[in-house]
């Protein structure tokens, strides 16, 4: 057999997961593929795309789509990582504009411990429905945007990274005609990485911190 890919490849004999050998996706897991890969064999089971992610969960409830965008960084789904990225700092930057001149503006708050401890009541001279309004719409948003992603990245997460180990380990067999070198191959574009996690946790960071500049700079007087 000439092929490198067929009868002789690894994990061939120990069943599949969307035709992809279960061994070869343990192998670009790597070290929590005991945990993931019967997940995913649930998923392709009950021909299902939920199954629901506790880190994907936790991350969503605490910061929203920034949050999700670090698991798919930390498991090298870098499109969607950014994606979400984007739709955080979106939901963050109108968040800040539409806050822009109310008292419960995010700046405000946490500018300010004591009023955050205890918030004082507006008197009623000082009582704007505008501002009012516009401050239940911006948290309206934001918290859409925070329980949307929490719900459906934490149902579809583990589907989304089953179907990418299917579809990085399908490209790879097209690139890769050496069977010595393909778990070693498979274990180096697979994997999680520390590095890119820390990346997302800078951009997060970076985009929360630009969102506040821009709201700072539109809330600035006129001179």
């Amino acid at each position: 057999n000439n092929n490198p890919h067929t009868s002789n490849e690894p994990g061939s004999n120990f069943g599949t997961i969307g035709g992809t050998p279960m061994e070869e996706m343990a192998i670009f897991i790597g070290a929590k593929a005991i945990k993931i890969l019967p997940k995913f064999k649930s998923l392709e089971d009950r021909n299902s795309k939920v199954y629901w992610c506790w880190p994907l969960a936790i991350l969503g409830y605490l910061l929203g789509p920034l949050g999700c965008s670090l698991w798919f960084f930390f498991r090298k789904m870098y499109k969607k990582a950014f994606l979400l990225l984007g739709i955080g700092f979106a939901i963050e930057l109108i968040y800040e504009l539409l806050c822009i001149g109310t008292q419960n503006s995010a700046l405000n708050i946490f500018s300010n411990y004591e009023n955050f401890v205890y918030p004082a009541l507006p008197s009623l001279e000082d009582f704007d429905a505008a501002q009012t309004m516009r401050h239940l719409l911006a948290e309206l948003i934001n918290s859409g945007a925070s329980i949307a992603s929490f719900i459906l990245c934490s149902l579809f997460g583990y589907n989304a990274y089953k179907n990418h180990c299917i579809e990085k380990i399908n490209e790879y067999k097209q690139t890769s005609g050496d069977l010595g070198f393909y778990r070693f191959g498979l274990a180096s574009i697979g994997g999680t990485s520390g590095g890119m996690l820390t990346l997302g946790i800078i951009l997060v960071f970076l985009v929360l911190s630009i969102a506040g500049a821009v709201s700072g700079i539109a809330s600035a007087p006129i001179i």
